[in-house]
């Protein structure tokens, strides 16, 4: 039998230099890439220093142009989302200093504090990035990069980016475990849970949040699996005495 899905041991998971285009926002061509280690995101060349005052800082495009300039990429950002950077203080009211090792870290965190998302449109220089508004772009979950399993602590640290990825179960029922979360998943838009036959899961989110469900789901796996061992040794037949 599988083990009864333990909604509350879920919920902390779930909760986890500017050449710039005219043209609708940006989408990810390849999209459905698998990239694998190393990270695709090298450390920038500096940190960054992002100013503060009463206002909430500078604008999300002048921020944006500073993280473009040190870390080497160039985002590719459409028109209806150019606007919203151009009006939207990135929200900090005093000095940010930035070590390099947090740049994409940190910058990531600020772009979905206002709802922006990334896309990773080419890996090899010159690098691009797609950056849209979800208020421009419904259907954001689309550009969703599928990734290996193995690869999601890379992307843990990545909020901005949507990935999708597949996991495999030997001892829960990925049916009855996706039904369940689906009342946990708010945001049609970037998330979704679906089952792939009765054994494996395929998930949609950011980078933090598949990474955490997956842990969760395989702590729970594992779980179950000592309980199977421990019930097949209880129901197995006394020795007999030589």
């Amino acid at each position: 039998m599988k083990a009864p899905i333990l909604i509350c041991a879920l919920t902390f998971a779930a909760c986890a230099t500017t050449p710039r285009s005219n043209a609708p926002d940006a989408r990810a061509s390849a999209a459905h890439a698998s990239f694998v280690a190393p990270d695709p995101f090298p450390v920038p060349k500096e940190g960054l220093a992002i100013a503060g005052d009463a206002n909430g800082g500078p604008t999300l495009d002048k921020v944006l142009a500073d993280f473009e300039r040190v870390a080497g990429v160039h985002f590719v950002i459409g028109s209806e989302t150019e606007a919203v950077l151009s009006k939207t203080h990135v929200g900090v009211m005093r000095p940010l200093d930035v070590p390099a090792a947090e740049v994409w870290s940190v910058v990531e965190t600020l772009a979905t504090q206002h709802d922006l998302l990334f896309s990773l449109l080419r890996r090899e220089d010159p690098r691009l990035i797609g950056l849209e508004s979800t208020g421009a772009h419904r259907a954001a979950r689309s550009a969703a990069i599928q990734i290996d399993a193995a690869d999601l602590p890379v992307w843990q640290r990545h909020p901005a980016f949507l990935v999708q990825t597949v996991l495999d179960f030997d001892q829960l029922d990925a049916r009855t475990l996706s039904n369940s979360m689906r009342a946990m998943f708010t945001d049609a838009s970037k998330q979704q849970i679906i089952p792939v036959g009765t054994s494996s899961m395929m998930i949609v989110g950011s980078g933090p949040t598949v990474a955490s469900l997956a842990g969760t789901f395989r702590a729970m796996n594992e779980t179950e699996r000592r309980s199977a061992a421990t019930r097949e040794k209880a129901a197995a037949p006394p020795k007999e005495p030589k």
